[in-house]
């Protein structure tokens, strides 16, 4: 809790940014938090299951379905890998980033989806704060949060390993952040 009100007070101190976003009603707050926790889940699923493509059988079908222009079937894992490629490559268009990821190795992913991975939860956390200033009922305001909450340890275990303070680990980011 005390997280996020630091970070809640980083994000607002600048240019009256919380102003101008709570202007709008409190129901499009509520439909893009729980859009945005969606995005969240979908991009944190993605993180920590592309340690699939690291699997020897995995890179080698991957290998054989590029050479073979798409003759040899992707095998059940990476099929699933696919889909959720191009789920987080929709996360990203609608967020507008231009990066793609497809083809990228998961560091570089890791690294594409930490920066809209950051921007989601301060979005969200505004969300939070805007409905907190129009007098929104504190119990849903607290529930709100502890969705929240995770993503925001996610956000900045992200953080870390992007900066070099702590290496990328798949078994504790399943523990700590996969659903």
């Amino acid at each position: 809790m005390r997280l996020i009100k630091i970070l809640l007070c980083l994000l607002l101190v600048g240019g009256g940014l919380l102003e101008a976003r709570c202007n709008d009603n409190e129901w499009n707050h509520i439909d893009t938090f729980y859009s945005r926790k969606t995005s969240l889940a979908t991009l944190s699923d993605f993180i920590g299951e592309s340690n699939i493509r690291l699997k020897f059988a995995n890179k080698l079908n991957g290998l054989m379905y590029e050479i073979s222009f798409g003759f040899f079937h992707l095998n059940a894992q990476n099929t699933y890998i696919k889909t959720k490629e191009h789920i987080v490559e929709w996360v990203l268009a609608n967020y507008e980033i231009e990066s793609s990821i497809s083809g990228e190795s998961n560091k570089r992913q890791r690294e594409i989806l930490t920066d809209i991975y950051s921007e989601i939860v301060k979005e969200s956390l505004w969300d939070i704060e805007c409905l907190k200033e129009k007098g929104f009922p504190s119990k849903q305001i607290q529930t709100m949060q502890q969705h929240i909450e995770p993503f925001v340890e996610a956000s900045i275990y992200l953080q870390e390993t992007k900066k070099g303070i702590k290496t990328f680990d798949y078994d504790e980011w399943a523990k700590k952040f996969l659903r």
